[in-house]
């Protein structure tokens, strides 16, 4: 059985995204039409392109999403020690 996704979850994902990237993008919770969205720079742009949807699918992008940007990181810090 897998477990409801609330929007507090949903929520603590966004601060932990806004605290990994220093806040630069300023990621907010969407919601219209029963679903939900990730958008950035106070809701002027959606970074998912992919409207509303449920909160499952978001918290699951969400999470894809954060672990790409820990993976960049990653490869970032490689590259400054090959330097």
């Amino acid at each position: 059985m897998s477990v409801r996704i609330s929007e507090k979850m949903l929520g603590s994902r966004i601060d932990r995204l806004n605290k990994i990237t220093g806040n630069r993008f300023n990621f907010t919770l969407e919601m219209a039409y029963g679903g939900y969205s990730l958008s950035m720079h106070n809701g002027r742009s959606s970074v998912f392109n992919c409207g509303y949807t449920t909160k499952r699918d978001l918290f699951n992008r969400i999470l894809a999403y954060m672990e790409g940007i820990d993976l960049g990181i990653g490869l970032n810090k490689n590259d400054d020690e090959e330097s």
